[in-house]
């Protein structure tokens, strides 16, 4: 048999009667031997893997959100070329902002600069 440090420490939390039957079915299935094993290895696996977040994961997330932004960029751009009215690469800037609004960007367009073609 193993030789254990005696744990003198005791933590409480409270779950919800959802949450203590979850953490009994993780019990079984890991092999903790009880909640508070279940919980300590939870604790000590996080210490292990590092306090920051997976890197790889992060990575993968930006460039999911790349391709989603591209996306929307894409179909924005054909949405207003159907609708007849002005590329949004090609809507006016407000100096004070930054923005392309809306109204700003029709008043262009109904002069006659940037029309779709």
């Amino acid at each position: 048999m193993a030789v254990t440090r005696r744990r003198t420490r005791l933590v409480f939390f409270r779950v919800s009667e959802d949450e203590y039957r979850q953490f009994c079915e993780l019990c079984e299935s890991r092999g903790a031997r009880s909640l508070s094993d279940l919980a300590r290895m939870a604790i000590t696996r996080m210490f292990e893997e590092g306090a920051s977040p997976d890197r790889t994961s992060i990575s993968a997330d930006l460039q999911q959100i790349d391709r989603d932004v591209r996306t929307l960029k894409q179909t924005v751009g054909e949405l207003v070329r159907a609708a007849g009215g002005c590329l949004p690469e090609r809507m006016p800037v407000r100096a004070e902002t930054g923005a392309r609004p809306k109204a700003h960007a029709v008043e262009e367009c109904a002069e006659g600069d940037g029309h779709a073609a």
